[in-house]
């Protein structure tokens, strides 16, 4: 049986795929249609690298994270009525252990990762443009980050340099011989889909956060920090803090809505294991400066800045703070004023306000502000605080 509203969706999306081609191609550096669309096809997860079983205790510990009323603005306004996700939340709070559990190990199945990941009803069931080329971006985005290290020749059009269209397997390869550190891309939630590697399937967010975590191993050599105290503001699922902690960088605490705690929650507790997650409240039973502390992924809801860390070495934000509405935006970068020696924003400026803008009164000072690697239209700002 044919499924009607699928059909719209996907025809939809082909239009505007077809009437926007022109724009869509001068996001690649390599040429879209040299990219080998069958050789490097999408391929859907079709069951978890790993098994995902009940826990009782892990599942109270869950549960402790969505007990507060969910506060948002600006962007994040339109992407929770979406997905209906305050009714969600609502949901998930009255729901048995059992269902409670299952929903959030089965993201596919409603939109707890809407706004923030690919795996969720509302993508699945409503094919969007990227739905065409996602492979494709994939592999360019690999292609970009191996051009960041210097490891593949940057393509130029005025002398016409020619490359060779590498399997994605080697370009990893060679990306994580030059860090001389290696990471993968765990793949627990069905439904999730990009390009298979031997290093599992890389989809559309996980390689760029991979970018990310690469960022703060730069950053880490470049200013001298040896295990750098990072906070993340808005990390989606969370893999730029795994794809760090496979680079040796540990001490890692995210700031995020509730929904995006509970979903970072459950990833990292069956990858890096629940032993070495802190969620929200339970900071307090740590000395922040013991090496247990700093050894493990702490997750903190926005609404509870008391409990962010002192002594941040470095606060990134990627592809958010933008979306936020700026009184919102402002209270972050005072908390970092006043906790932060360093800022990074990877952001685009195609939003209501500009990074610059955040920072004015905060001590903060431009270091520099460049194009990014990994994505054409985005920018890489590292500010410097100047009263710490």
């Amino acid at each position: 049986m044919f499924n009607t509203k699928y059909i719209r969706s996907y025809l939809r999306a082909l239009r505007d795929y077809i009437f926007q081609k022109e724009e869509i191609i001068k996001s690649f550096v390599l040429p879209i249609k040299k990219i080998d669309g069958k050789k490097f096809k999408d391929v859907s997860v079709k069951e978890p690298d790993r098994e995902i079983n009940f826990d009782k205790h892990f599942v109270d510990r869950l549960r402790e994270i969505i007990k507060k009323e969910i506060i948002v603005s600006a962007h994040w306004e339109d992407m929770y009525a979406i997905g209906d996700k305050k009714n969600f939340h609502k949901e998930l709070i009255s729901m048995s252990d059992e269902d409670f559990f299952s929903q959030v190990a089965n993201p596919s199945k409603n939109d707890l990762h809407y706004g923030f990941g690919d795996i969720c009803k509302h993508v699945l069931e409503n094919p969007r443009i990227s739905f065409f080329y996602l492979n494709k971006t994939v592999y360019d985005t690999i292609f970009r980050i191996c051009c960041s290290l210097g490891i593949r020749k940057f393509p130029e059009t005025y002398h016409f340099l020619k490359f060779d269209f590498d399997d994605p397997n080697k370009m990893l390869n060679d990306i994580f011989e030059e860090l001389n550190l290696k990471s993968n891309f765990p793949n627990i939630f069905v439904g999730e889909f990009g390009l298979k590697t031997d290093f599992g399937i890389v989809s559309f967010a996980p390689i760029q956060q991979m970018y990310h975590a690469m960022k703060i191993l730069e950053f880490s050599k470049t200013y001298n920090f040896e295990n750098p105290r990072v906070l993340e503001i808005g990390a989606g699922l969370g893999l730029s803090a795994y794809h760090a902690r496979n680079l040796n960088i540990k001490d890692y605490t995210i700031l995020d809505l509730s929904l995006g705690n509970l979903s970072q929650a459950f990833f990292f507790g069956h990858t890096i294991g629940k032993d070495n997650i802190i969620i929200g409240n339970e900071i307090k039973k740590f000395n922040s400066d013991g090496q247990e502390f700093k050894e493990k992924i702490k997750l903190i809801q926005s609404t509870d800045l008391e409990l962010v860390p002192n002594n941040i070495d470095l606060v990134i934000n990627c592809d958010s703070i933008t979306e936020m509405s700026i009184e919102q935006a402002k209270i972050y970068t005072k908390m970092a004023s006043e906790k932060s020696k360093y800022f990074l924003s990877i952001n685009h400026d195609n939003n209501s306000f500009l990074i610059s803008e955040i920072f004015k009164n905060t001590g903060f000072k431009k270091i520099y502000r460049v194009p990014s690697w990994y994505r054409s239209g985005y920018n890489e700002e590292l500010y410097f605080n100047t009263k710490k």
